[in-house]
């Protein structure tokens, strides 16, 4: 089986350069690995602790931790790898990192001469993206590795007869796993029989608790919203966009409603054609200087605000769940507004449960989106009942960076 996992790895390589021939996103993908091993930071002294992370969402779930690390034991120097160019491109220069890299593909000899090099202290896997070349030769070397905010389902690939055997190994090879949940706590330790397994809940409360402590004004933003109520759309997707300008587009004037929308992802053209349908009352805040008292919609044509836009919102809506997968609602509801999302939310647990405390609302239409946001616009009282709901659903939940830690020194890993 590890012969065939090889050949797959392989093939995906083969797979990504022809992508890379037609999409951006696959060039990069390319080109961040070409000659890794001529791009790494000098050896300077001091042992190494390794970050891996899938993409800008497992970076934030792991953020906390490693901005503990850094304030608490700084003579460890920080190594943050990527899989994605969505990752990697926001945070290439993260303060608290002293490298940050794209992960080589996970052949036996990039695993090798990877960990030759950083020879970690200490290494940590973010949620699910596990490597297997890489954790066997993390497991072989006798490096602790723990695996954090694991969450998993019973259709989740790692279950796959195919590879069920290396990905048990895998499993057991972790010093520990924290788990977001109880269920995914069963599934991994029944699946792979490992005691090493404990539940810690996600670190994403612990991250978003940050995000609000830290929330500092954005002065072109303020200047835009004018004291006017305002919605703020993030990780938006075309179908997201078309609900939401159907309901809202119409009443956008005669409400004093304010829009601030923040795509998944930024392509100039798709934004230029939302802002041709409404050209006397659009601004892109890379045009923020043409700002004019009439403007109602705000396209967020960059990357790297969102956490802090949903500061100003009065009601937040999360793109993603009627296709892709439901994007971080816990940055939205950490600020306390309504939070607003599709329907497709199964494998997201945290939707379910901030929809059952009262303070998540599933849209099932333009109609229903319109209603809900009129009625919230004229009632205050009610806007701050679901405020107290959302913050007190986050601070009930933090915690699990400090379970980590303490782990962590207590096995003297640290």
């Amino acid at each position: 089986m590890k012969m065939l996992y090889d050949l797959g790895i392989t093939g995906y390589r083969a797979l990504i350069q022809v992508s890379s021939l037609f999409s951006e996103k696959a060039q990069k993908w390319v080109q961040g690995r070409k000659a890794w091993e001529t791009a790494l930071p000098p050896q300077q002294g001091g042992s190494w602790i390794w970050f891996h992370c899938a993409s800008l969402g497992e970076f934030e779930q792991g953020r906390n931790l490693i901005d503990q690390i850094k304030r608490e034991y700084p003579q460890y120097r920080i190594l943050v790898t990527f899989f994605s160019p969505s990752g990697f491109e926001v945070r290439k220069q993260y303060r608290f990192a002293d490298h940050v890299m794209y992960l080589p593909l996970d052949t036996p000899k990039n695993a090798n001469a990877f960990l030759d090099y950083f020879q970690p202290k200490l290494a940590f896997f973010i949620k699910y993206e596990l490597w297997l070349n890489f954790l066997f030769e993390l497991e072989s070397r006798h490096i602790p590795t723990l695996l954090v905010a694991a969450r998993v389902q019973e259709s989740s690939g790692f279950f796959n007869p195919v590879f069920k055997d290396l990905y048990q190994t895998a499993f057991r090879g972790f010093r520990h796993i924290f788990t977001q949940d109880q269920s995914s706590l069963e599934l991994i330790q029944s699946f792979a029989g490992t005691s090493e397994i404990s539940v810690s809940a996600d670190t994403r409360f612990d991250r978003v608790s940050s995000n609000a402590q830290d929330f500092q004004e954005i002065p072109p933003v303020a200047k835009f919203i004018q004291n006017r109520f305002t919605i703020v759309v993030g990780s938006s997707w075309p179908k997201d966009e078309s609900i939401l300008f159907d309901a809202l587009g119409p009443i956008l004037e005669s409400e004093d409603i304010n829009l601030i929308i923040a795509p998944h992802e930024i392509h100039a053209a798709h934004i230029q054609d939302w802002v041709d349908q409404y050209p006397h009352i659009s601004l892109k805040y890379s045009e923020r200087d043409q700002w004019k008292p009439s403007d109602r919609i705000l396209w967020i044509d960059n990357i790297g605000m969102l956490s802090q836009l949903y500061g100003y919102a009065d009601v937040a809506y999360v793109g993603g769940a009627w296709r892709t997968g439901l994007h971080n609602i816990l940055e939205p509801a950490v600020f306390g507004p309504p939070v607003l999302y599709g329907p497709k939310i199964k494998r997201f647990p945290e939707a379910t449960d901030l929809k059952d405390a009262g303070g998540g609302f599933v849209v099932k239409d333009a109609e229903s989106m319109r209603q809900m946001i009129l009625n919230w616009k004229n009632d205050d009282q009610k806007r701050a009942e679901i405020r107290r709901t959302n913050q007190q659903f986050i601070q009930t939940r933090a915690g699990a960076t400090d379970l980590i830690m303490n782990f962590c020194r207590q096995q003297g890993l640290l």
